[in-house]
């Protein structure tokens, strides 16, 4: 946390002890649980990717909705701006 003269202090003193032992406690647990979380995210990247390479990117309006309402807010952001 910064100070209002601009230096640091270092907060959380007595709650550092306890959060390393927790932390000491849950480390394989929360190791797990993230290859886990990383298996299914390469799972579903690599589900997602070839079925996006077969789409042509010129229509990507047609097929990703979102990215249509995407580029029509940031045209009238880049509208507003100028």
């Amino acid at each position: 946390m910064v100070e209002p003269d601009g230096e640091w202090r270092r907060g959380g003193g007595w709650v550092r002890p306890f959060a390393a032992v927790v932390l000491l406690l849950m480390r394989r647990r929360m190791e797990v649980k993230f290859r886990e979380m990383v298996a299914e995210m390469s799972g579903d990247w690599n589900a997602d990717v070839p079925e996006l390479l077969a789409h042509d990117p010129r229509e990507a309006g047609f097929w990703m909705p979102a990215l249509s309402r995407d580029r029509a807010e940031y045209a009238r952001w880049i509208e507003e701006t100028r």
